[in-house]
């Protein structure tokens, strides 16, 4: 059983279902790849906008990017990669089923990592003031998200990836 803070909150259940859609989910994991994106701040970034959250500004971004990126980086890349390291290796037949069951126990723990990650963002938003706006374009306010969260980890997008997030986050945040 998990404890609640962990996915009885808002951020996570909008991650669940954005993630079901598929065009999402292999559009995230191909950015990802190919740049080192943070999924769970790109959905972050996207949930805070479908909410009415203002836009993040330079200096709150960076907050919650220091507060979320020693886990993100030294837990969840890690475990990401020994996942990724346990589909490669080749082990005789008789052990097919054990590599499934190790492959299968590690995911479990790199997505349990994975909701530390959200629950740790998801509690910032009061302690740092982020507030909301019910006028606002959720549209844009998730594009702009996104444009600061590049610019702060000095990502440089090709024009099509970047339209490919552009419309990703368009359809997230409706």
């Amino acid at each position: 059983m998990e404890p609640a803070q962990l996915t009885g909150h808002a951020f996570w259940h909008f991650s669940f279902s954005v993630w079901k859609q598929p065009q999402i989910e292999s559009g995230c994991l191909q950015l990802q790849n190919k740049y080192h994106l943070n999924i769970n701040f790109i959905l972050f970034s996207c949930w805070l906008a479908h909410e009415k959250y203002m836009p993040l500004d330079r200096a709150t971004l960076q907050e919650l990017l220091d507060l979320s990126k020693a886990w993100h980086d030294d837990i969840i890349v890690n475990l990401r990669a020994v996942r990724q390291l346990v589909k490669t290796q080749s082990l005789p037949d008789k052990f097919a089923d054990m590599k499934r069951l190790v492959k299968q126990k590690v995911s479990e723990v790199e997505l349990f990592a994975e909701k530390i990650e959200q629950a740790l963002l998801f509690n910032a938003i009061h302690p740092l003031g982020i507030k909301k706006n019910e006028h606002q374009d959720s549209i844009e306010a998730a594009k702009i998200n996104l444009q600061h969260y590049l610019a702060a980890e000095n990502i440089k997008m090709d024009a099509a990836d970047r339209a490919q997030l552009d419309s990703m986050a368009a359809s997230i945040v409706l």
